[in-house]
């Protein structure tokens, strides 16, 4: 996930569904924050689209995995 992984609550699934979707699509949660890209979205309904439009940001820095062969 990256050092910088805040956990969200165990009870907000949208989160938790978001945080696995942006690391499946290879986004890290590291590095400073010091960077001109938009921040990593914290719902499931704003991944889809985020993770289509920014192909280039500076927290994609990981490979795609499925969740399901590390959990």
């Amino acid at each position: 996930m990256g050092r910088n992984f805040a956990t969200p609550p165990k009870s907000d699934s949208s989160a938790w569904v978001a945080a696995q979707s942006l690391w499946e699509a290879g986004f890290r949660f590291s590095g400073s924050g010091y960077h001109s890209d938009d921040p990593l979205p914290k719902t499931k309904q704003a991944v889809k689209a985020f993770i289509e439009q920014h192909p280039k940001h500076a927290q994609r820095i990981g490979q795609k995995n499925k969740w399901s062969d590390y959990v």
